[in-house]
């Protein structure tokens, strides 16, 4: 069966192979090759030592991902998923077990190393792994979930995002203490939630932080271990440092969306509609996305390459200034000055009456079909939490909010799933030692 490569890494693959077919002057048979063999025909592409800083490097190493990921996936049961926690914006999942494999990063460390010749052991080494993992397995339980690229992103890909307000006078506090400390006071404070959590999810969150704070340095303060450990420094400043944070919900709804719907402001008067936008209404679109298609923004536009279309790139600073290596961070320092005055002025009653008068002015274009009662009841579902979530940052970011560090947290589907039961947890930390009942 085929498997299909993502667009970036098929045109880097192309590149490639026509590289390694001008400087060996035949074709190279990269996908029966060993790797070894290829190191001898990418030296020469290469010129000299790799350079992660050339591009011409960086299009060669996203190639040899390519070849990497066809030879895995032509082995073994496997597919591409988006995972932003890669440098190359995609892993690699099986379906025999679950194991992720950034490629790109393996393919980075061999050529740091200048020797390709490590990929075949690490296939060698994914091979034993998913024969033990086949062999443990035995007859798949009926009703399993089926692992595929579906539930490795749900599981894996940190698309989803939430803002968080923290002090970094605890963060820091929190770093110098022990893992073991921290770990004791997760356990008591997993107890004092009572029955706000069910015992099993309490037992699987104990195992998973346990897990984490295990893999520590146990006489080695947190802070120390920020190299090899930054998300679990993270996580420990996330239950012991936020104050508060919004919901979490997906990269693409934030900036189609959310902060928008925010710059728009509620503007008296709209602008006139040209027949192609009016054939857009005419087809049933619900009003709140002619509404974001159609009106300008109120609020001066940020950079055009702004992270989430709202917080300038320049602005952006890592949780911690500590190095972190081969360890995708997830909290990022952002400010929110941009922000403040259009946050103060808004008031989700004003949206809703600007997008009620933006509605008769629609109506009275005559454009034709109401929205289907499923799109714009969805449509209604997306406005109520947009609203929602500027609300919250409101109180993070307004004029009136406490001065604390302002964050934008990166979390898997299946993380923010389980968001509750964290701010549960958080809140029995921080608060009165009171056993919930």
């Amino acid at each position: 069966m085929d498997i299909e490569k993502p667009p970036h890494m098929e045109a880097a693959l192309s590149q490639l192979v026509l590289l390694l077919k001008t400087a060996e002057k035949r074709e190279v048979d990269y996908l029966n090759a060993s790797w070894s063999e290829i190191e001898k025909s990418v030296i020469k592409v290469l010129g000299g030592a790799f350079k992660f800083s050339k591009p011409e490097h960086q299009l060669i190493a996203l190639g040899l991902t390519a070849i990497l990921g066809e030879k895995l996936l032509y082995l073994h049961k496997g597919f591409w998923f988006p995972n932003c926690d890669s440098m190359a914006g995609v892993s690699l999942g099986f379906a025999d077990a679950i194991i992720v494999l950034s490629p790109f990063e393996a393919v980075l460390d061999a050529l740091s190393m200048a020797s390709l010749g490590k990929l075949d052991e690490l296939s060698q080494n994914l091979s034993n792994s998913l024969s033990s993992a086949r062999m443990a397995s035995g007859i798949p339980l009926v009703g399993a979930p089926k692992l595929d690229a579906q539930l490795y992103q749900r599981l894996f890909n940190s698309h989803f995002i939430q803002m968080l307000s923290l002090d970094m006078e605890k963060a820091e506090a929190t770093w110098k203490r022990l893992p073991g400390q921290l770990m004791q006071e997760l356990k008591e404070a997993l107890t004092r939630t009572g029955s706000g959590l069910p015992a099993e999810l309490k037992m699987h969150m104990e195992n998973q932080f346990r897990a984490v704070f295990d893999a520590m340095e146990p006489h080695k303060p947190m802070g120390e271990q920020w190299e090899k450990h930054a998300q679990t420094c993270e996580l420990a400043a996330r239950l012991w440092a936020s104050s508060a944070s919004t919901g979490a919900v997906s990269e693409d709804f934030w900036e189609a969306v959310v902060f928008p719907l925010l710059f728009a402001g509620f503007p008296e008067t709209f602008p006139p509609i040209e027949e192609e936008e009016l054939e857009v209404v005419r087809k049933g679109v619900p009003d709140l996305y002619v509404f974001l298609e159609l009106v300008p923004y109120a609020w001066p536009a940020p950079e055009e390459d702004a992270l989430l279309g709202a917080f300038e790139r320049l602005n952006i600073h890592p949780l911690s200034p500590r190095p972190s290596l081969g360890n995708a961070l997830r909290m990022l320092k952002v400010d929110c000055e941009f922000l403040q005055k259009p946050l103060s002025e808004f008031s989700g009653e004003k949206l809703q009456m600007t997008l009620q008068r933006f509605s008769a002015y629609l109506k009275e274009q005559k454009g034709g079909a109401p929205p289907e009662a499923l799109r714009e009841q969805d449509a209604q579902i997306a406005l109520h939490s947009a609203m929602g979530l500027l609300e919250e940052l409101k109180n993070m970011c307004g004029p009136h909010a406490h001065a604390h560090t302002v964050l934008l947290r990166r979390l898997t589907e299946a993380e923010a799933e389980v968001e509750g039961a964290f701010e549960l947890i958080r809140k029995s930390l921080q608060g009165p030692r009171l056993i919930l009942v």
